[in-house]
């Protein structure tokens, strides 16, 4: 069985500064995928909408043929509003798959979410590896996700909110997701005037402070 992961686009695109601008990986999707296939029987397909490869690509074209059990779709606020125009698509297209949405809008807005957008079945509010990971399951072995913590969804009518999950402690102990080139994702040192080939990592999450208008302040 097989899960398809999708980054939105961005609403608007500036060409003029997306000449000068590297694209940044998905690394939210990398660490969801590289969870995901580790363990669970499902097959990850990464959908990375933000790559310029994909801008004059339709929906159509893009998910026609995709039978994917599971959609889960990752969104900031910015781009909410494509990321429920794709939840819509994939619904008309596959109407017995199962869509979930996370990322920083949907964690926080889970009940208006689910209020409003009936072809979004399942909200996971905070880090996603291991929610995931047994939801995944859960789904493979059509068991019950009402222990699953850090999940919002719909029963008989009614949206409920299971237990929140605590973040994720030990992020070495995480898998690596390698499959994706350099040539996909270019990245250079930053301020060189030469182009040096670098490459990101990312080696913490969160941040020590405690701006009022941030997800992540004191975490």
């Amino acid at each position: 069985m097989k899960i398809t992961l999708v980054q939105p686009p961005k609403p608007i695109h500036n060409l003029q500064a997306e000449e000068h601008w590297e694209l940044a990986r998905p690394f939210s999707l990398f660490f969801l995928a590289s969870a995901i296939e580790t363990n669970t029987e499902f097959e990850v397909q990464i959908i990375d909408l933000e790559n310029k490869k994909y801008r004059d690509v339709s929906l159509e074209n893009i998910f026609l043929n995709n039978d994917s059990k599971i959609f889960g779709i990752t969104a900031t606020t910015y781009t909410r509003f494509e990321a429920v125009k794709i939840a819509r698509f994939i619904k008309t297209i596959q109407p017995n798959s199962i869509v979930v949405v996370g990322g920083v809008h949907f964690m926080y807005c889970a009940e208006d979410t689910l209020s409003n957008v009936p072809e979004i079945d399942i909200v996971v509010r905070g880090e996603g590896e291991t929610t995931l990971v047994e939801l995944s399951n859960a789904i493979y072995r059509k068991l019950g996700i009402e222990s699953i913590r850090g999940i919002t969804y719909r029963k008989n009518g009614k949206i409920v909110f299971n237990l929140e999950r605590d973040n994720f402690e030990d992020l070495d102990s995480l898998p690596i997701y390698s499959k994706f080139s350099w040539e996909e994702y270019p990245e250079y040192l930053f301020g060189y005037p030469e182009r040096i080939r670098a490459t990101s990592i990312m080696s913490s999450r969160g941040c020590p402070f405690r701006c009022v208008f941030c997800s992540k302040a004191g975490t």
